[in-house]
């Protein structure tokens, strides 16, 4: 937005475009963002008494944990 006549001007605006990074833009594919596990989310309370959980409590943490993340379609 400036008009700029003189040499030592044009060299000032120079130096300073050049100073300022350019932000580019990624090229390609995007990438998946890695998935962080919260350990405190998965639903699982370690039982401090053994003999308080049943064998149907175990079954249905086992296939919580083993379900697939996916849904298929039939």
């Amino acid at each position: 937005g400036e008009y700029v006549y003189s040499t030592p001007k044009v060299l000032g605006v120079a130096q300073d475009a050049e100073a300022t990074p350019v932000a580019k833009r990624p090229r390609g594919r995007p990438r998946k963002q890695p998935v962080q596990e919260d350990n405190a989310s998965d639903g699982y309370i370690e039982p401090e008494d053994q003999s308080d959980v049943s064998e149907e409590d175990l079954i249905d943490v086992v296939a919580s944990r083993t379900r697939s993340k996916r849904v298929r379609l039939a």
